[in-house]
């Protein structure tokens, strides 16, 4: 199968002053093309800050961010 999307070690984190929030712990999975992929876990788990990712509504922190084999992290706003 082929790959839609990657993430790669890809974590995210807020400051706030003194104060760094994570996120979303450094995560990596390859999502396939043609494949259904649940993304479920409590509140505060990262679901959501995953989802930005991929939809490159965010950048990651740390990692890398695939979409279709482009480096998402090197797209301009």
């Amino acid at each position: 199968m082929e790959i839609a999307a990657s993430v790669k070690e890809a974590s995210k984190e807020y400051k706030t002053g003194d104060t760094v929030i994570t996120a979303l712990q450094p995560t990596t999975f390859d999502f396939m093309k043609k494949e259904l992929t649940l993304i479920i876990g409590p509140s505060g788990s990262g679901k959501t800050t995953l989802l930005s990712l991929l939809g490159c509504v965010i950048f990651p922190t740390t990692g890398e961010v695939y979409i279709n084999n482009i480096l998402a992290n090197s797209l301009s706003e």
